[in-house]
This record gives C-alpha cells, structure tokens and sequence, in this order.
C-alpha cells in the first residue's frame, strides 16, 4: 500500500493521507465510508446527557454510554451542545 492515498469524489479531492490517518479520522462521512473493510455503518443519532457522561441516542430509547475523556474537560460541554448527526462504527 502506498504511504499517501488521495481519495476522491467527482473529480474533487475530499482527503489526502496515510492509509492509518485515514481510516483513523476521515474527513468527512464519504471518506469514512470508502475507506476500510468492514465498511463504515452510518445510523442518525444525538448526543444525550447520561448522568455525568454522555450517551448516544440511537432511536428506539437505546443509548449507548460513551466515555468522556478527564484531560479535555470541555469535551463534556461541547458535545452536549450538538445536536442531531450521523454517527458512523465498524
């Protein structure tokens, strides 16, 4: 595999790359889900406070805890602000 991927969507340059920097952050959610095998799923969410963390609200009443990591204290506050999105696993 090559040291650099460039990936692109109609003939625009959407991310460019280490194959591990691409599949550990892509850019945005075409680059998520061209890159790597399994492929990416993509479902609607929001996040949700869950006591004092946080959860993923995936539909249905199901929410998924997610860890809020302690040396960025302001994760905690920026994510709850967030609105509706797409979330994306493997």
């Amino acid at each position: 595999m090559a040291d650099k991927i460039v990936v692109m969507n109609a003939g625009r340059v959407e991310q460019i790359g280490s194959p591990l920097a691409l599949y550990d952050d892509p850019a945005n959610q075409f680059v998520a889900g061209f890159i790597g095998s399994p492929a990416m799923n993509f479902f609607p969410a929001a996040w949700r406070r869950n006591g004092a963390g946080l959860a993923v609200a995936v539909g249905g009443g199901v929410h998924l805890p997610m860890p809020v990591r302690a040396d960025i204290p302001e994760a905690a506050k920026w994510w709850s602000a967030c609105g509706p999105s797409t979330r994306g696993g493997r």
